[in-house]
């Protein structure tokens, strides 16, 4: 799910709908990593890498997941001086994860 933020009059939020099994969630990590869970929370269902967005010539462009109830939010800020447009924001989403990675994680 590739997102092309065209302008810096375009939104800084977009959100991806989560569809989570009943009683699961979704948990973000401080590094950036989220993982949806059942509810037992003995299996990860879906991992998503940290945030990243790039602008026309390759730079980074400042970004980060928030959740609102089962919606990921990648906010983008962009609308920021030396921004080229257009800017690419593309969660990248795995699916079937051990539950031994989750406990790794959680330390």
């Amino acid at each position: 799910m590739t997102t092309i933020i065209d302008d810096p009059s375009a939104p800084t939020e977009y959100e991806y709908e989560v569809n989570l099994p009943n009683g699961g969630y979704i948990e973000l990590f401080p590094e950036g990593d989220t993982v949806v869970m059942n509810v037992e929370q003995t299996e990860v269902l879906k991992m998503i890498d940290p945030a990243w967005a790039k602008d026309a010539e390759g730079k980074e462009v400042k970004t980060h997941f928030e959740i609102r109830g089962n919606k990921l939010i990648q906010v983008v800020e962009h609308n920021v001086e030396g921004v080229v447009y257009p800017v690419t924001a593309d969660p990248w989403w795995r699916r079937s994860c051990r539950s031994y990675v989750y406990y790794a994680w959680r330390g």
